[in-house]
């Protein structure tokens, strides 16, 4: 008979998920910025109901385009002796269907991935794309993604990377009016 599961242990699991999931964005990141030098997003596009997410482009921080998926080639190569070749097991990580492999194991996990930012100069994205930050040049479509509903959200977030938040610019305030006036 198997006892049924208990609240701490089921918390300590989806922990080591979350843990988990954003140790392979990180090593999805990591590779793909050695593959592109210049490498700030990964851009995934998602089909209507939002099942399911295939691999777009490889942009830099300006929105130009490293690599299109559309191109069927094959990523350039790491070197044999490299820690991150190593890190992907027996997938290949010039294989694009290995790094779609990864990226839909994210999705397994439950992972969320950032807005790609409107201001992003980049004709071919659309409100279907989201995507991975890979270095910290990139920035998020939205940078308090999850925090609004409580930060649950927030943990799940595939965010291996990103560019420092910019400053808060709060307008300034209307003078007091002088007592007695």
């Amino acid at each position: 008979m198997t006892l049924p599961l208990a609240w701490p242990a089921f918390l300590k699991a989806t922990d080591l998920l979350n843990e988990a999931a954003g140790a392979l964005a990180r090593l999805i990141a990591d590779t793909l910025t050695t593959q592109f030098g210049d490498a700030a997003y990964l851009i995934l596009e998602e089909d209507e109901d939002g099942d399911v997410r295939w691999l777009h482009s490889i942009l830099d921080a300006g929105g130009r385009t490293l690599f299109s998926f559309s191109d069927a080639d094959m990523l350039p190569t790491l070197a044999g002796d490299s820690p991150l070749s190593a890190a992907w097991g027996q997938l290949d990580p010039a294989d694009p269907a290995s790094l779609e492999q990864a990226v839909h194991g994210l999705r397994q996990a439950n992972a969320i991935f950032d807005d790609v930012p409107d201001d992003l100069p980049c004709d071919t994205i659309t409100d279907d794309h989201s995507c991975l930050l890979l270095s910290a040049d990139a920035r998020p479509g939205c940078w308090d993604f999850g925090w609004d509903f409580g930060g649950d959200d927030a943990r799940r977030l595939a965010r291996p990377y990103s560019a420092p938040r910019p400053p808060v610019r709060l307008r300034p305030s209307a003078p007091f009016p002088a007592p007695g006036h």
